[in-house]
């Protein structure tokens, strides 16, 4: 039983690796300078910081199959994990010295038809937690 756990932690964190590789592609893309990835402090972990111009945006990324009881992966995003990701991102600001710069809390979802087939990215500028408005959702 705990081959089974291990194993299906192990094909959780490639998904969740693989969303990543997308969106980290889909920003590089779009002209946007990656400044981190997997930024790890004390007070939480940031999944993307990206520089979109005057802009940073500290980018959550949630990834998840397509068949997994019909949600979508942004609903796995807790307050408690937001108000760790504000902390590492107030943390981040003042080691890199980012003052001058607007900065915005992005949500990026991603869901796969299966391991390995990425049915859809759904951006969300500047998320509130707890919200998720199909009418501003924007794919890639």
């Amino acid at each position: 039983m705990a081959a089974n756990l291990d194993r299906a932690r192990r094909l959780h964190l490639q998904l969740g690796r693989r969303g990543e590789d997308a969106v980290l592609r889909l920003c590089e893309a779009r002209g946007n300078e990656v400044l981190a990835r997997n930024w790890r402090c004390r007070a939480g972990e940031l999944d993307l910081v990206v520089r979109d111009g005057a802009i940073i945006r500290f980018i959550e990324v949630k990834s998840r199959r397509l068949n997994c009881w019909n949600r979508r992966p942004g609903e796995n995003l807790s307050e408690v994990q937001c108000r760790r990701n504000r902390r590492a991102a107030r943390l981040y600001r003042h080691l890199y010295r980012l003052r001058g710069f607007e900065c915005r809390f992005d949500l990026c979802e991603v869901e796969f038809r299966n391991r390995w087939w990425i049915d859809g990215i759904y951006y969300h500028a500047d998320y509130q937690p707890g919200i998720l408005p199909e009418g501003e959702c924007s794919g890639f």
